[in-house]
């Protein structure tokens, strides 16, 4: 499950949020937690932190899982992201 860092363009506060992959173009709806206030969030641009299943205790990994990482690599050129087998 992917988690994004955001920025509040209001204080500069950075933080992550965890969004699913279909929602990553979705704007954030929650407020700062530094100041407060909302409509200022921006999603950054940078990796997102993946947690694969075997790291939250899954013995073995969903084929959907590694269908998704495969896909990812096919689409992003130069990705090298890695399918746990």
């Amino acid at each position: 499950m992917p988690y994004y860092e955001f920025e509040c363009k209001n204080c500069f506060n950075e933080f992550e949020e965890f969004q699913t992959i279909a929602n990553i173009d979705v704007p954030l709806k929650s407020v700062c937690s530094s100041c407060n206030e909302s409509g200022h969030i921006e999603r950054l641009i940078s990796g997102a932190d993946i947690c694969d299943p075997v790291s939250l205790g899954v013995k073995k990994v969903p084929k959907a899982f590694n269908d998704l990482l495969h896909g990812m690599n096919r689409k992003v050129p130069g990705a090298k992201i890695k399918v746990i087998e």
